[in-house]
């Protein structure tokens, strides 16, 4: 596996595209529609094979065939949008999807992380890990994805100034957390251990703060934006 974009999730497209472009000094792309899901989105390379995704509910919408993904369906996900846009998961790619789920079945990804679910975007057609539920994907865990062997998003998208300098998962040992999360950090260890763009941190969050991801991204020299 390997890191394949991080998600930023807004409550408007226009209005959390301007946002980002202002704090990033650079334009997104266009992205589309997910029709069946009730998101459309815009995109961002971010180099190494990696970019940034930031999404929305898409109100022209109306039949849908799943729940949004990463929560967006969620009252508590739009609440938080209310105050800005907001890191809402990352995303890694898998080569082979059904593999990954059947190599780690102990730990119960499909409960976690969703099952793996067909998507598309216009002509490009991919399988992700949903969650029936439509709720965020639990204790930092990322998201899984396989591309099925076409181009990669970041390939087809132009070079930008902006990249991913680090993606930090802090976690609230202050919350009791299940059994198999151990078992969820021994499956990610090995990722962890080979980009260093990923840290996993020990997280003690003030009074009514979430266990969250911070993205740090690299805008100019020795200039960041974090979210």
């Amino acid at each position: 596996m390997k890191l394949d974009h991080i998600v930023i999730g807004t409550r408007n497209l226009e209005e959390g595209a301007k946002y980002l472009e202002d704090c990033l000094r650079c334009t997104l792309e266009p992205g589309g529609k997910h029709l069946g899901f009730g998101t459309h989105n815009r995109l961002l390379n971010l180099g190494e094979g990696a970019y940034l995704e930031l999404i929305a509910l898409d109100e022209e919408q109306v039949h849908l065939n799943h729940r949004p993904p990463f929560g967006l369906g969620e009252s508590t996900v739009q609440q938080k949008l209310n105050h800005g846009p907001a890191l809402l998961a990352w995303v890694v790619a898998s080569d082979s999807i059904e593999k990954t789920f059947a190599n780690h079945a102990a730990i119960d990804l499909k409960h976690h992380i969703g099952k793996p679910t067909p998507m598309h975007r216009g002509q490009l057609a991919w399988t992700i890990a949903h969650r029936a539920d439509g709720l965020p994907v639990p204790f930092g865990l990322p998201t899984v994805i396989d591309w099925g062997g076409i181009p990669h998003p970041s390939n087809r998208l132009p070079k930008s100034p902006v990249t991913l300098d680090s993606l930090h998962l802090l976690i609230d040992n202050k919350q009791p957390q299940p059994e198999s999360t151990q078992d969820i950090g021994d499956w990610l260890t090995p990722l962890l251990q080979t980009d260093r763009r990923l840290m996993r941190h020990i997280h003690h969050p003030k009074l009514n703060e979430e266990r969250r991801l911070l993205a740090s991204l690299q805008i100019g020299e020795g200039e960041f934006f974090e979210i």
